[in-house]
């Protein structure tokens, strides 16, 4: 699973993107962050980071009853993909982006941005920036895994 280069992505994003507050890897399985970074030192002490990440797996999961049915499209049942990819959650104070690793349907990126430092433009940007690099790194070991 993600061990190294995930949180050298995290710092990343954290870094450049201005109010960027936060973000994590985190695993869908169990809801554990596998990387995490964050601007703001009350995020981590608090535990707001793995509050929000632990959410979003819920989101994305569908809580206790298994994943949600669409909206839209394919009905349930007939082999399409009935999940949620991304989902972006706007609070008073916060952007909040999640979306699902490119190649791993196991593992989340949430990013958290301070609207008024932010956009939801560039939240996104960042959020596709990073996802396109994971899913290179996901690439990359599927392929020198042996057969």
């Amino acid at each position: 699973m993600w061990r190294f280069e995930s949180s050298d992505v995290c710092d990343q994003i954290v870094e450049r993107m201005d109010g960027a507050l936060g973000c994590a890897l985190v695993d869908l399985a169990t809801g554990l962050p596998l990387a995490l970074c964050a601007r703001s030192d009350s995020l981590v002490t608090n535990t707001a980071l793995e509050m929000i990440s632990a959410a979003a797996v819920a989101c994305f999961s569908g809580g206790a009853g298994g994943r949600p049915e669409p909206a839209s499209g394919d009905e349930a049942g007939t082999g399409g993909d009935s999940g949620p990819r991304q989902i972006q959650v706007t609070t008073e104070l916060t952007y909040n982006f999640m979306s699902l690793v490119p190649g791993d349907d196991r593992v989340l990126l949430v990013l958290v941005t301070n609207r008024g430092d932010s956009n939801l433009g560039l939240g996104w940007m960042a959020m596709r920036q990073a996802l396109d690099h994971l899913g290179n790194l996901h690439d990359e070991r599927a392929a020198d895994r042996p057969e």
